[in-house]
């Protein structure tokens, strides 16, 4: 068995309630797209983000760690890159596939890769079907695990506003000194929504986190390079296991944080 833990920032450049789960600009919801900003898309990058905004963490969920229970050398998977594919996003519809917190992620096909090394599985189920997305959903809203995945502990409604209001005084200083029309223009409007009243889910997203556990259990693709130690050990006939949370999202810079573990069991 192979244990692969990874972590990091993701993006989700998605609507929200009231607005429809597919509003391009975000129009009625608490988050927007901005002057000229491409339109929101609800695709969950967890690498290569799309018009990050000024101010966001580094996005990219990566291998920290790589261990077996098996007589194999593992260490071609640290560092490699996680990434859900084919346009992943969180299927909840307004409630219509599910409730906040409960949004299975679909289509479901990861991908684990370093240079020629790329395993790749997912779980090919139907969204519409209550029974085959349960596996897939989320398990509701709990507590951030690491308060201080952003530099400073976000444990509480308080302190999420003390860091809203950090980031508020951030983006005024950078608007000073900004001469693009349209840097200013986005600027601008997310000071807008900095300003305003920011209770619930605009300050609960920072504090909390939604977990997911499901197997992988398509038939993979595995890409290794020419002689890794990998070869014919990674078993394709029993599930993998993916579990994690995804959490302190920030509905300014629409990133979140992802930390879990992919069990992939060997060959012997």
């Amino acid at each position: 068995m192979i244990r692969l833990q990874y972590q990091g920032f993701f993006q989700c450049r998605l609507a929200t309630d009231s607005a429809a789960y597919d509003a391009p600009r975000g129009t009625g919801g608490w988050t927007f797209a901005f002057g000229t900003e491409p339109d929101l898309d609800r695709l969950i990058r967890l690498q290569e983000p799309l018009a990050l905004r000024s101010r966001s963490p580094t996005i990219g969920v990566d291998v920290v760690e790589a261990t077996t229970t098996a007589s194999l050398d593992v260490s071609s998977l640290l560092g490699c890159r996680v990434a859900f594919l084919d346009d992943a996003v969180f299927e909840g519809r307004n409630g219509s596939i599910a409730g906040d917190a409960r949004e299975p992620i679909s289509p479901l096909r990861v991908s684990i890769s370093s240079g020629d090394l790329r395993p790749v599985r997912g779980s090919s189920y139907d969204v519409e079907s209550v029974v085959q997305r349960n596996p897939f959903m989320g398990q509701g809203i709990i507590g951030i695990p690491d308060t201080d995945v952003r530099g400073v502990t976000i444990s509480n409604s308080q302190q999420a506003r003390a860091y809203r209001q950090a980031r508020l005084n951030a983006l005024q200083s950078d608007l000073s000194s900004e001469t693009d029309p349209h840097k200013r223009e986005i600027l601008e409007q997310r000071l807008v929504q900095l300003a305003a009243p920011a209770g619930g889910a605009i300050t609960g997203t920072l504090h909390s986190a939604v977990p997911y556990r499901f197997p992988l259990r398509d038939a993979p693709t595995i890409s290794l390079p020419s002689g890794s130690p990998l070869a014919g050990k990674l078993d394709s006939t029993m599930p993998w296991e993916m579990s994690f949370w995804m959490g302190s999202w920030d509905a300014d810079t629409l990133t979140g944080y992802m930390r879990g573990q992919l069990v992939v069991p060997t060959v012997a």
